[in-house]
């Protein structure tokens, strides 16, 4: 019947969209992964000037580390190392492995559509480093 034409096209044209969406968010964590995490941690680097006992944030000298202030955003700032610096590349790990079956196949990756929205994880890698972009992640973090 038309109505089941209309709403399985209506779900395919749902799914398009959010497939869309995830990469472009995917993307997104990318592109801001290595940045944001540097100044999540850049939170905790405090250190002391001359003969004053206070410690201040080696980004901005104006801040007491000490402060009710800073504490807090401290506290943040360890929020946002789970969800940064180790979700992302938690979050890219899984989406890999899930997908590994198919990321093996070689050439017959490239064609396959259920893999094309986390291509830029595993596209520039030799099938059997599917894996490789994880790794790249905490790399960039190391330096």
């Amino acid at each position: 019947t038309s109505t089941s034409i209309f709403r399985r096209e209506r779900k395919q044209a749902y799914s398009q969209v959010m497939s869309s969406g995830v990469a472009v968010f995917l993307t997104f964590t990318y592109l801001i992964f290595a940045s944001t995490s540097t100044s999540i941690f850049r939170t905790f680097q405090c250190k002391t000037y001359g003969d004053d006992p206070k410690r201040y944030l080696v980004a901005d000298k104006n801040i007491d580390c000490d402060s009710d202030l800073h504490k807090f955003w401290e506290k943040y700032a360890m929020i946002m190392i789970g969800i940064y610096p180790f979700g992302i590349p938690f979050l890219y790990g899984v989406l890999l492995y899930r997908k590994r079956k198919i990321l093996l196949q070689g050439e017959e990756r490239l064609e396959n559509e259920s893999v094309q929205g986390i291509s830029f994880l595993w596209k520039m890698y030799e099938p059997h480093c599917w894996w490789f972009e994880v790794f790249e992640c905490i790399r960039r973090l190391s330096l």
